[in-house]
Protein backbone atom coordinates (compact mmCIF):
# COMPACT_ATOMS: atom_id res chain seq x y z
CA UNK A 1 0.00 0.00 0.00
CA UNK A 2 1.37 3.32 -1.01
CA UNK A 3 0.59 7.05 0.11
CA UNK A 4 -2.86 7.93 -0.97
CA UNK A 5 -3.17 11.67 -2.20
CA UNK A 6 -7.60 10.60 -2.99
CA UNK A 7 -10.60 8.74 -2.24
CA UNK A 8 -10.52 7.09 -5.61
CA UNK A 9 -6.90 5.88 -3.98
CA UNK A 10 -8.65 4.64 -0.93
CA UNK A 11 -11.88 3.15 -2.83
CA UNK A 12 -9.44 1.32 -5.25
CA UNK A 13 -7.44 -0.19 -2.41
CA UNK A 14 -10.43 -1.37 0.17
CA UNK A 15 -13.03 -2.03 -3.20
CA UNK A 16 -11.55 -2.32 -6.15
CA UNK A 17 -8.67 -4.88 -5.47
CA UNK A 18 -8.98 -6.01 -2.36
CA UNK A 19 -9.06 -9.94 -1.45
CA UNK A 20 -12.19 -9.69 1.37
CA UNK A 21 -15.85 -9.25 0.72
CA UNK A 22 -16.50 -6.25 -1.83
CA UNK A 23 -19.19 -5.15 0.41
CA UNK A 24 -16.65 -4.96 3.85
CA UNK A 25 -14.13 -2.49 1.44
CA UNK A 26 -17.44 -0.21 0.85
CA UNK A 27 -18.73 0.06 4.02
CA UNK A 28 -14.84 1.03 5.55
CA UNK A 29 -14.29 3.55 2.20
CA UNK A 30 -17.50 4.99 3.69
CA UNK A 31 -16.17 5.54 7.27
CA UNK A 32 -12.51 6.93 6.26
CA UNK A 33 -14.82 9.44 4.23
CA UNK A 34 -17.38 10.11 6.86
CA UNK A 35 -13.82 10.68 9.11
CA UNK A 36 -12.71 13.04 5.77
CA UNK A 37 -16.04 14.83 6.03
CA UNK A 38 -15.95 15.46 9.67
CA UNK A 39 -12.31 16.88 9.81
CA UNK A 40 -13.89 19.31 7.11
CA UNK A 41 -16.62 20.37 9.44
CA UNK A 42 -14.05 20.56 12.17
CA UNK A 43 -12.02 23.17 10.02
CA UNK A 44 -14.95 25.22 9.04
CA UNK A 45 -16.54 25.55 12.67
CA UNK A 46 -13.12 26.41 14.08
CA UNK A 47 -12.80 29.97 11.98
CA UNK A 48 -11.37 28.25 9.12
CA UNK A 49 -12.93 28.22 5.47
CA UNK A 50 -13.57 24.67 4.27
CA UNK A 51 -10.42 22.94 3.07
CA UNK A 52 -9.02 22.91 -0.47
CA UNK A 53 -7.97 20.68 -3.06
CA UNK A 54 -4.42 21.57 -1.51
CA UNK A 55 -5.57 20.44 2.01
CA UNK A 56 -7.66 17.46 1.28
CA UNK A 57 -4.89 16.32 -0.57
CA UNK A 58 -2.73 16.64 2.29
CA UNK A 59 -5.32 14.90 4.54
CA UNK A 60 -5.12 12.41 2.16
CA UNK A 61 -1.83 11.56 2.54
CA UNK A 62 -1.52 11.82 5.95
CA UNK A 63 -3.97 8.49 6.26
CA UNK A 64 -1.72 5.53 7.76
CA UNK A 65 -2.09 1.65 7.09
CA UNK A 66 -3.57 1.57 10.53
CA UNK A 67 -6.81 4.22 9.26
CA UNK A 68 -7.53 1.58 6.65
CA UNK A 69 -7.43 -1.28 9.43
CA UNK A 70 -9.34 0.35 11.42
CA UNK A 71 -11.86 1.71 9.05
CA UNK A 72 -12.31 -2.22 8.04
CA UNK A 73 -12.40 -2.95 11.97
CA UNK A 74 -15.38 -0.63 12.25
CA UNK A 75 -16.94 -1.43 8.83
CA UNK A 76 -16.92 -5.45 9.64
CA UNK A 77 -18.61 -4.72 13.42
CA UNK A 78 -21.64 -2.22 11.78
CA UNK A 79 -21.98 -5.78 9.34
CA UNK A 80 -22.12 -7.65 12.00
CA UNK A 81 -25.02 -5.74 14.33
CA UNK A 82 -26.77 -4.94 10.44
CA UNK A 83 -26.79 -8.75 10.16
CA UNK A 84 -27.57 -9.89 13.11
CA UNK A 85 -30.83 -7.31 13.28
CA UNK A 86 -31.63 -8.85 10.28
CA UNK A 87 -31.56 -12.60 11.61
CA UNK A 88 -33.48 -11.03 14.54
CA UNK A 89 -36.39 -9.24 12.55
CA UNK A 90 -36.34 -12.10 10.54
CA UNK A 91 -37.15 -14.93 12.69
CA UNK A 92 -39.24 -12.51 15.30
CA UNK A 93 -41.94 -12.07 12.33
CA UNK A 94 -41.63 -15.47 11.35
CA UNK A 95 -42.81 -16.28 14.73
CA UNK A 96 -45.53 -13.80 14.88
CA UNK A 97 -47.08 -14.80 11.85
CA UNK A 98 -46.41 -18.81 12.94
CA UNK A 99 -48.58 -17.56 15.72
CA UNK A 100 -51.37 -15.71 13.73
CA UNK A 101 -51.94 -18.47 11.75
Amino acid sequence: MGKFSGSEEIYRELVEESDENWILGLVAFAVIEEQRVEWMRHQESNGASLPGPDEIKKWYEQQSEGVLLRAKGTAENALKVFSDDVIESYFRSSTVNRVSN
